[in-house]
């Protein structure tokens, strides 16, 4: 797979999601693994991780959560750089919500995954102002970026999936980086449920299992409610998101780069 490249995982903070996504191949170029990067939100616990983590040179950090969610769990960033994009996020994604909602009407027989693929297509519904102000601030940021929600693999995955289209890559290898956070969290799913808070919910922590991982029918329920909307991905990212050519070309310019021979 192209997106399983040594290294892509980055051990910084606690995030278990922290990685970049360059070597993708991009309409005859690639993408640049100095230049993107996605994951959820992290703490520097030590001068070691503060140290990597500026290393990584980033200059923008798009940050998806709710106000409320950054208000739980701010970002702590010291300088002027990165400068963090945070608006007023998307809420299908926070699952804290979406998850006692789910529990209320159904109990420990909740069956999340369909319920999660329902999710993803009430996010296109439902941001596409967050997703035009994304592409905006990214376009107005000369250097690298990062796009961030709670555990990186939800909205941050459909932002990444936007980007990545946006840049000229394929759809196969777009899914390949998203399942990526299947493989970052697989083992651990159970673990990061209790982590956020629910192991009171339920007395069976597995019913969660489904939310604290991906599948592919996840981001295709919101793949095919873009193309429901305009045909193709292509046509949604410039009719539904604003990107004209220009744009586009600038985007691509910036974030990938000439194969190596």
């Amino acid at each position: 797979m192209t997106a399983e490249i040594p290294g892509r995982f980055l051990p910084i903070a606690e995030s278990h999601n922290f990685r970049h996504m360059g070597g993708y191949p991009a309409a005859g170029r690639v993408t640049r693994s100095d230049m993107l990067f996605r994951g959820g939100v992290f703490a520097l616990a030590s001068d070691a991780e503060t140290a990597a983590f500026r290393a990584l040179d980033l200059h923008l950090i798009v940050d998806l959560r709710t106000p409320e969610e950054r208000a739980r769990r701010p970002l702590e960033l010291s300088g002027d750089r990165p400068r963090v994009l945070a608006g007023a996020g998307i809420s299908p994604g926070n699952m804290a919500p979406y998850i006692r909602s789910v529990l209320e009407a159904n109990g420990e027989t909740a069956d999340f995954r369909p319920q999660m693929a329902l999710m993803y297509r009430q996010m296109l519904e439902e941001a596409l102002p967050v997703f035009r102000g994304m592409f905006a601030g990214i376009l107005e940021e000369p250097g690298s970026v990062m796009l961030v929600c709670s555990t990186g693999k939800d909205r941050a995955g459909v932002a990444s999936a936007l980007l990545l289209s946006a840049l000229g890559v394929g759809k196969e290898v777009v899914f390949e980086d998203y399942m990526l956070s299947a493989l970052a969290y697989r083992g651990r799913e159970v673990e990061v449920a209790s982590q956020h808070g629910f192991g009171g919910r339920v007395a069976n922590l597995e019913v969660f299992r489904d939310v604290f991982t991906v599948h592919a029918d996840y981001l295709e329920a919101f793949w095919q409610s873009a193309e429901a909307m305009s045909g193709t991905m292509q046509a949604f990212l410039c009719e539904a998101l604003g990107l004209t050519d220009a744009a586009l070309a600038a985007l691509r310019e910036r974030y990938t780069s000439p194969p190596s021979s």
